[in-house]
């Protein structure tokens, strides 16, 4: 059974290189245009790595066991899929789930000073934007103010230095 499953694993990825069927290969996990969106919704695309379960409407990573699903034309990562930042192109087509609270794990401390006309929204927001890709934005927000000891974010001062919390996703290290 075992030896019939990977043929069949191997068929379908060589069905998918020569462009046999409805799959269609991507390095990225998603790089759809607009001159796609049409072709994405008539049927799934199925990305380098991954091969397609008709019986569960999954894509499934190969390798690492790793799935995303298909829901009215866009591409949707569940929130407990590990998935790598470097590995998604951006796109309007695409819903990738915030990442349970729980397995984010203190990597570092960085302190920021304040600078005149700063809120601590607009020093959170960029940088929990480039840090902590998938995170939970209150969460993060509630670590920043616990850490600093804020109970009023909007009483913060010029030259304050505020300690920005740098978290990495614990599974990122087991799925490499």
């Amino acid at each position: 059974m075992r030896e019939l499953n990977l043929l069949l694993i191997l068929a379908l990825v060589i069905a998918g290189v020569a462009g046999c069927g409805k799959l269609e290969i991507q390095d990225k996990l998603l790089v759809v245009g607009a001159e796609r969106e049409t072709a994405f919704k008539d049927k799934p695309q199925v990305f380098r790595g991954y091969i397609y379960d008709e019986q569960t409407g999954r894509c499934i990573n190969l390798f690492t066991g790793n799935w995303y699903t298909f829901e009215n034309g866009c591409i949707v990562i569940p929130s407990d899929q590990y998935i790598d930042r470097d590995d998604i192109a951006r796109s309007t087509n695409i819903s990738i789930e915030n990442r349970p609270d729980n397995i984010w794990e203190l990597k570092e401390i960085q302190n920021i000073i304040v600078q005149p006309g700063d809120t601590l929204t607009g020093i959170i927001s960029p940088y929990f934007m480039n840090e902590h890709f998938r995170m939970n934005s209150k969460w993060y927000t509630k670590q920043v103010l616990e850490l600093n000891n804020i109970t009023d974010p909007h009483l913060i001062h010029t030259g304050d230095i505020l300690k920005m919390p740098v978290f990495i996703d614990i599974e990122s290290q087991t799925s490499q």
